[in-house]
């Protein structure tokens, strides 16, 4: 698995996007439904849910919950 790096209010942390999660490393693992951002797209005439997670959004996610790294 290989992890980005992504700087947040002068901190760097580092975060991998998987299938179903979000791990930012020595922090925690989240559901990519918490972090991203939930679409709707019509493929094949159906209504399908997916989920998005950018960078902006797991910066954001560490914003709004104050994440710490784990020492």
């Amino acid at each position: 698995m290989s992890y980005r790096k992504i700087e947040v209010e002068g901190k760097v942390f580092e975060y991998s996007i998987g299938k179903t999660h979000t791990k930012i490393r020595h922090v925690g693992a989240y559901p990519n439904g918490e972090v991203g951002v939930r679409t709707q797209k019509y493929w094949a005439g159906e209504l399908i849910n997916t989920v998005q997670v950018r960078p902006s959004d797991i910066a954001n996610f560490i914003k709004l919950n104050n994440l710490k790294v784990k020492q």
